[in-house]
């Protein structure tokens, strides 16, 4: 065999050997919810691969986690495991009231490995504001101001999120869904439409992630309507997302 085959079937060897430890080593691959609230007890959801063996929950600053659940877990309707995983683990974690940080970051331990850390953002539990169903279309549109992130969920297939704000003609105004790239497996459209039922314009994928990024700019005075969605008409208690009117 020439030193030059010889070499060819050594890094074969050696990708096949690195893709076996990947394959066997824990993965998070979703989370719910996505944050975490300050001054509250709470159980985050993980989902992923290679869970249920789980030694401990590290967390990032140091806080006490506990493992309330561990167990196997199909795939949501239409999703593959090897994309979402196929076991879920259910901890438990209090932020302080005085917690100074503005995230946590949690890590799987098990015999095979240790998880990539998985961040989450702390927040006041007055800085946001919660979905409300039912919004399914512009009739039933919650009414919202834009001056905190709404934090909502397409809860099931097929289900759509409408918000309605006020617009000015000639005043542009951007909006941001983050969700898959926060731990979600909502991969989020966001359309804008005018008072009169006209598309000002649709985002997918923004910036480079499967989250939704858009600008528009209003020819009338009138209420705007937002509609977020799921680009596969795909919900679940997974789907949860971050919608923000930027500056």
């Amino acid at each position: 065999m020439s030193p030059r085959i010889a070499a060819a079937f050594l890094l074969c060897a050696f990708a096949a050997e690195a893709q076996e430890k990947k394959n066997e080593s824990p993965r998070v691959l979703a989370i719910s919810p996505l944050r975490a609230t300050l001054g509250e007890t709470q159980t985050l959801r993980l989902r992923g691969m290679k869970l249920k063996d789980v030694t401990e929950v590290r967390c990032t600053p140091q806080l006490p986690v506990t493992v309330k659940e561990k167990k196997d877990a199909a795939p949501p309707n239409g999703l593959e495991a090897k994309d979402v995983g196929d076991q879920e683990l259910a901890v438990e974690v209090k932020i302080p009231a005085d917690f100074g940080g503005t995230k946590i970051a949690l890590e799987v331990v098990t015999p095979t490995g240790t998880t990539s850390p998985q961040d989450v953002p702390v927040i006041a539990k007055d800085s946001v504001v919660r979905e409300k169903e039912p919004n399914n279309g512009f009739r039933e549109a919650q009414l919202w101001d834009a001056t905190k992130p709404m934090v909502g969920k397409i809860d099931g297939d097929k289900d759509v999120d409408v918000f309605r704000i006020s617009g000015s003609a000639g005043k542009s105004a951007t909006f941001r869904i983050t969700a898959a790239s926060a731990g979600s497996l909502l991969d989020p459209i966001l359309a804008v439409f005018d008072s009169d039922g006209r598309m000002l314009g649709s985002a997918d994928d923004s910036d480079g992630s499967r989250d939704a990024k858009i600008r528009v700019t209003p020819k009338t005075d009138g209420p705007l309507f937002l509609v977020v969605s799921d680009a596969h008409d795909r919900g679940g208690v997974w789907h949860e997302y971050l919608l923000e009117r930027e500056p």
